[in-house]
């Protein structure tokens, strides 16, 4: 199931980094629908970011594609990953305890490594927002439906296995 709506929560603030993931989005499809949850967390607090993300999904609807950047590593150590939740929400983010909160709250079904597909729109200029943007490109490529969930990269989760 793809969803031509995708929620960005970041602790940017609002301005160019934030505008560049919109920008990344609408240029893999125009009419995606694009919303903030929010990019105040508060810097690097992947705690908080967690929390904010369990609390919200519920408030969207089923098929909702999330991309989360809140890392305190800025994409260095923790693998990007686009996870599918029990309840039908599909959440791109870093793999860095972030989904702790979702998976208590909705649980976890699936998650896939997205190293090789991020790969294809990287910033060579190191830019602060690469996480972001490489992201938001990931998840708008499912929410147009130019990849399903399986195309994005290899499994290294599911609830079966």
């Amino acid at each position: 199931m793809s969803s031509a709506c995708i929620v960005l929560q970041s602790d940017f603030g609002h301005g160019n980094s934030a505008a560049a993931m919109y920008g990344v989005v609408k240029s893999v499809q125009a009419q995606l629908k694009v919303f903030d949850l929010t990019h105040h967390v508060p810097q690097f607090n992947v705690k908080a970011a967690g929390q904010n993300l369990a609390a919200q999904l519920l408030h969207w609807p089923e098929g909702t594609t999330f991309v989360s950047v809140v890392d305190p590593s800025m994409g260095t150590s923790f693998r990007p990953c686009a996870a599918l939740t029990e309840d039908g929400y599909y959440i791109f983010t870093p793999d860095n305890g972030s989904l702790k909160y979702v998976e208590e709250q909705h649980g976890l079904k699936e998650m896939r490594d997205l190293s090789e597909l991020k790969a294809t729109y990287a910033d060579e200029q190191g830019s602060e927002i690469l996480h972001g943007i490489d992201l938001a490109y990931c998840a708008a490529l499912l929410a147009a439906g130019e990849k399903s969930f399986e195309q994005l990269g290899p499994q290294y989760f599911s609830k079966e296995g």
